[in-house]
């Protein structure tokens, strides 16, 4: 609580002086000071006092200097020395004067406002210096820094001279930020330069509330790096990495499945090839391979339920044991995958086989990151589609076996509940008499796409 209002505090007086610096001096400006004001005063009736304040008191009872403007010049230094030791402390407070570094900014905003910034000024001599700082360190006193005798003599003699202080190295990052955000500026692309200037500093956030070290730091970079090494035509680990992490996921929804009448959208995945075989209507994906033969029913409608003829409707899934076609190179050209298009009833019918549930690819980098959070590797059985027709916005979406395993913890976090569907277990004839030798599934569903795509 009590840090809670020091920091309303921070924010009226800073806002309150800032406008004073620029002459605006009003009611408003005065109520926003005195309100800054009571709420310190409450703050120090409510917590110990610890080097500011001793170094205050020592100057005024010791050697007569004025109360409120010693207060005023000392503060940003006795910051400047805690900074290093209380640096969560010291990044809350900047957050709060809207600067990149708490001491310094605190002695830009005196300066502006144009309070006292020098002790010289105040009366004190500069052979005067060693004896403050004896007596400061006579008695203990709690501090978040260690207190010595030469570390204050430095602060005072600084603080003496009014020079602007300088936080330690480890106090700084806030200014790194400033500096990478601000080389953005010229960005021609104006998005690009509102997506970096707003990454960095969340991630420079993020090293910075972690403590991130140089350890760990390290072991990003070689996670990335080997996500590098290990992708290629066959296999895209940083896709998988996103995958793994739900941020495919959370961008599907962002881009897609803005329209309530229209069927959801659901990851590409890593594993799509552009430019599929052409094939025709009631064409075997599978070629032969083993598996459960499945017969594929699918419409393509607008919102509406009128029908799209010659749609563009890509296809591909995995085999019966878990492998894409780009995982088997001694396959003989693609296989489980194609691109049909729909009759003038926006009707597609297909063979393939039952999806079945399947492990990504966990020999690599995101691998090694599910086993050490615990996670397993398997997606849930599914069935991708990627459809396109002039007029209507692409749908790229997955149809998932009902009763299949993993639905609740699919591996990347692709699971909707309208993609569930029943894949029915049938025997006997084929709708397209086609023979089958033993029992077979079939899957009916009407994929809705929006209007206004190109």
């Amino acid at each position: 609580m009590v840090d809670s209002l020091a920091l309303d505090a921070v924010r009226r007086l800073s806002t309150g002086l800032r406008r004073l610096g620029d002459g605006t001096d009003d009611a408003t400006t005065r109520t926003d000071l005195l309100h800054g004001a009571w709420l310190a005063g409450t703050c120090l009736g409510a917590v110990g006092m610890s080097l500011h304040h001793k170094l205050c008191h020592t100057l005024g009872g010791s050697f007569d200097l004025p109360h409120a403007a010693t207060h005023t010049v000392v503060l940003p230094h006795a910051m400047a020395y805690n900074a290093a030791a209380a640096p969560e402390a010291m990044r809350r407070i900047a957050d709060a004067l809207d600067v990149a570094d708490a001491p310094s900014g605190l002695h830009d905003l005196i300066s502006r406002a144009g309070g006292p910034l020098a002790l010289r000024d105040l009366g004190l001599g500069e052979s005067d210096i060693a004896a403050v700082a004896r007596k400061a360190v006579e008695k203990p006193y709690p501090n978040p820094a260690a207190l010595t005798r030469e570390g204050i003599e430095d602060l005072l003699r600084a603080a003496w001279a009014g020079e602007r202080p300088q936080a330690p190295a480890s106090a700084t990052p806030g200014r790194i930020t400033e500096q990478v955000v601000a080389s953005f500026a010229g960005t021609p692309d104006v998005r690009l330069r509102r997506l970096l200037t707003d990454l960095v500093p969340r991630l420079h956030a993020f090293a910075v509330e972690n403590d991130l070290t140089q350890a760990e730091w390290q072991t990003g970079m070689d996670f990335l790096t080997r996500a590098g090494q290990i992708s290629n035509a066959g296999r895209q680990e940083f896709v998988l990495l996103s995958d793994t992490i739900g941020l495919s996921s959370v961008v599907d929804l962002l881009t897609n499945s803005r329209t309530p009448d229209s069927t959801p959208s659901a990851v590409l995945g890593p594993f799509y090839v552009e430019g599929p075989p052409e094939l025709d209507q009631g064409a075997d994906i599978a070629r032969g391979l083993a598996g459960t033969p499945l017969y594929v029913d699918v419409a393509v409608t607008g919102t509406d339920g009128s029908p799209i003829a010659d749609a563009v409707v890509d296809v591909w899934q995995s085999n019966d044991d878990g492998f894409y076609d780009v995982q088997l190179p001694d396959l003989d050209g693609p296989v489980l995958r194609g691109r049909l298009r729909t009759d003038t009833e926006g009707r597609l019918r297909f063979w393939s086989i039952l999806p079945c549930e399947y492990p990504i690819p966990d020999d690599g980098p995101v691998g090694s990151m599910l086993a050490a959070t615990g996670r397993h590797p398997y997606r849930a059985p599914h069935l991708h589609f990627m459809i396109g027709a002039t007029g209507y916005t692409q749908l790229i979406t997955q149809l998932f076996v009902q009763g299949g395993e993993y639905l609740d913890s699919d591996a990347v976090f692709g699971v909707k509940d309208d993609l569930i569907v029943d894949f029915a277990e049938r025997s006997g004839p084929t709708p397209d008499s086609r023979a089958v030798d033993g029992p077979w599934r079939s899957v009916e569903f009407t994929f809705r796409l929006a209007g206004g795509g190109e």
